[in-house]
C-alpha cells in the first residue's frame, strides 16, 4: 500500500504516490459534477455510481494481476498429477546463486542507465507493473517506459527471500532508489519488489512478471 504524502519520482516520475488513485478519483468526480447541473440529490446519485463503478474496475484490475500466479500454480499442479511425470524440485543452491548473479548483473546494467541492456534480462513476453502506469508489454515496450520514466536514476536491489520449484521462481525484495532533483539535492526512495523469473533453454534466470512500489521517500517531498 503506498503511504499517503509521497510522490513517486521515477517507476513514474511525476506520478503522485500520496495521491491515490481514490484521491484522484474524488477529485475527478469533483470537477466533474460541480459543473452539472441538478439538484444536490441528483449530483449524489452520480457520485455514488462513479465511486461503484471504480471500486470494480480496480477489484477487476488486482484480478488481472493475480492471473499469471495462479497459473504458475495451475501450471504446476497439473505436472505433480499426471501419471509418469516428475514433480518439478524446488530451487537448490546453485539456482539461487544463478538468480543472485542476475540481480548484480541487472543492477549494475541498470546504474549505467543503459536501457536497450537491460531489456535483456526480462522474456521476450515481460511484464512489468509500475504504480500508476497500465501494464508494460514486452522487451522492446519496457525498454522504452525505462528510458522515458528512470533516465539518470541509480538504484540498489536486496533480495530477502528467492525460491521456486523447477525451472519458475520469485524474487522477493527492498530496493532504494537514487535521482536528483530540480534542484540538484539527492533524493532517495525506498521501496519493494516482486519479480516472477523463468528459467531458460540457455540456463538463465530472466525476469517473466516485476512489480514494484515506492513506500518511503527521504528527505520529505516539499508540500505542493
Amino acid at each position: 500500500m503506498l503511504s499517503a504524502g509521497l510522490k513517486y519520482p521515477g517507476r513514474g516520475k511525476g506520478r503522485a504516490i500520496g495521491q491515490s488513485l481514490d484521491r484522484r478519483l474524488f477529485d475527478a468526480i469533483d470537477q466533474q459534477v460541480t459543473t452539472t447541473a441538478g439538484d444536490a440529490s441528483a449530483r449524489a446519485l452520480q457520485v455514488t455510481d462513479m465511486i461503484g463503478h471504480y471500486k470494480k474496475e480496480q477489484i477487476r484490475e488486482a484480478m488481472k494481476r493475480l492471473t499469471f500466479i495462479g497459473a504458475i500454480i495451475a501450471a504446476l499442479a497439473v505436472i505433480a498429477c499426471t501419471p509418469g511425470t516428475e514433480a518439478p524440485g524446488p530451487l537448490t543452491d546453485a539456482d539461487r546463486a544463478a538468480i543472485s548473479g542476475e540481480i548484480e548483473a541487472f543492477v549494475e546494467i541498470y546504474n549505467r542507465n543503459d536501457w536497450q541492456g537491460l531489456s535483456a534480462f526480462f522474456t521476450e513476453d515481460a511484464v512489468l507493473l509500475a504504480p500508476n502506469f497500465a501494464p508494460v508489454e514486452g522487451r522492446t515496450a519496457i525498454a522504452d517506459w525505462e528510458a522515458a520514466n528512470e533516465a539518470g536514476f541509480q538504484i540498489a536491489l536486496t533480495p530477502t527471500e528467492i525460491d521456486g520449484f523447477g525451472d519458475i521462481a520469485y524474487v522477493r525484495g527492498t530496493s532504494l532508489l537514487t535521482y536528483r532533483r530540480a534542484d540538484g539535492f539527492p533524493q532517495f526512495v525506498e521501496g519493494n519488489y516482486l519479480e516472477i523469473r523463468r528459467r531458460g533453454p540457455d540456463g538463465r534466470w530472466l525476469i517473466a512478471r516485476d512489480i514494484f512500489n515506492a513506500s518511503k521517500e527521504f528527505p520529505e517531498p516539499a508540500a505542493p
